[in-house]
């Protein structure tokens, strides 16, 4: 792939909006001793996090509650340059919180697992809480000139802010993981212009995906790569195309590879919105996905979501990307990193081990 400076972005600066699950991630590594992480999460976090270091202008849509974790993801967020207007905390609300166990396998691979508990005191942690039809009617007019919006949860609101934006020639970016209601499904599909899944999440979705016009439909699979179709015009969806995955030499993590390839197809394929999508090349279509893929590759030599935006100077990053689109290895450049964080962390934005009245287990179920 020609060594192109997929970084820049052309003025006016492109506009993402999105909503879905934006989350705490609490990450631990469970084979060395080094404090927990905490950062924004959720793929909705992540690829807008990872869209404002690439140059955009993002803004979550969001509800949390007035907590610590909230405080954390703000902070967090607002580091990264995304705008916190359409964020907002509820005194009744609550912040989902999600633990990611990092370990090695039987086979001694690095692994990794989610937890919605708290392995301190055991309670169930918060949950997403999707953004509501009524404010999501109130803030569709409110909203800047949108080039891309994204959403990854399935709600009566996401697909309310998803049909405003379609009409003003937004594109629509579309990423679930799950079915859920299919009546609201089957809605989102139809609202959508670019479709991604992973293949072992719904791969067996696509007999939904013919009975809608979807642009482009998009399949990761894994270390084997993605997949891809498109349709042109008035057609039907032409056949799969398959594109390989990059090859890496210090495997980490894989948590949040997908954020980071949803996030430069965007990058390169919704800086114009739906008019110039629609009338993308073959080309254009392999090199956004082919960068997306790399950011996702070198996204696995760290730990957490986003770990390389915290160890990598942003120069560094840029060029181990373009590194791993000529196709060559980049173990050389890629540093470990530790935290300083306290390791009573959890006490800190579990709700329950804030407020011990509210604990719902008892001291014998603590890890």
């Amino acid at each position: 792939m020609k060594n192109k400076n997929y970084f820049d972005i052309p003025q006016p600066t492109a506009i993402c909006a999105g909503t879905g699950l934006i989350a705490l991630d609490v990450v631990i590594n469970g084979d060395v001793k080094i404090a927990p992480k905490l950062w924004a999460g959720g793929s909705c976090g992540n690829v807008l996090a990872i869209l404002s270091y690439l140059g955009w202008e993002a803004y979550p849509i969001a509800r949390l509650g007035k907590d610590n974790a909230a405080n954390e993801i703000r902070t967090d967020l607002a580091q990264s340059k995304v705008k916190l207007d359409f964020v907002e905390s509820e005194e009744n609300g609550s912040t989902p919180i999600i633990v990611q166990k990092n370990s090695r396998g039987l086979d001694g691979k690095p692994t990794h697992k989610f937890y919605f508990f708290c392995p301190n005191c055991g309670s169930r942690l918060p949950r997403y809480k999707a953004i509501l039809i009524k404010k999501a009617q109130q803030l569709s007019d409110k909203l800047p000139e949108i080039t891309t919006f994204y959403f990854d949860k399935v709600s009566p609101g996401a697909i309310e802010l998803a049909n405003a934006v379609r009409l003003r020639g937004g594109l629509v970016v579309f990423e679930p993981s799950s079915i859920g209601n299919k009546q609201l499904f089957k809605k989102a599909l139809q609202t959508c212009h670019l479709l991604k899944y992973a293949h072992d999440r719904l791969g067996h979705i696509e007999d939904l995906t013919k009975e809608v016009s979807l642009l482009l439909q998009v399949e990761t699979l894994g270390a084997k790569g993605l997949r891809y179709r498109r349709r042109e015009g008035n057609s039907q969806l032409k056949q799969w195309q398959m594109m390989p995955a990059f090859k890496i030499d210090g495997f980490r993590d894989a948590a949040g590879c997908g954020d980071w390839c949803t996030a430069g197809i965007i990058h390169l394929l919704g800086r114009e919105g739906s008019a110039k999508f629609e009338n993308i090349s073959e080309d254009e279509i392999k090199e956004a996905l082919g960068f997306g893929q790399a950011l996702a590759a070198l996204n696995c030599y760290f730990e957490g979501a986003r770990g390389g935006m915290y160890a990598l100077e942003k120069q560094s990053l840029k060029a181990a990307v373009e590194k791993i689109m000529l196709g060559n290895q980049t173990g050389d450049i890629i540093s470990n990193t530790s935290s300083d964080q306290s390791s009573n962390i959890l006490q800190y934005v579990c709700p329950s081990c804030v407020d011990p009245w509210d604990r719902t287990t008892t001291d014998s179920k603590k890890c």
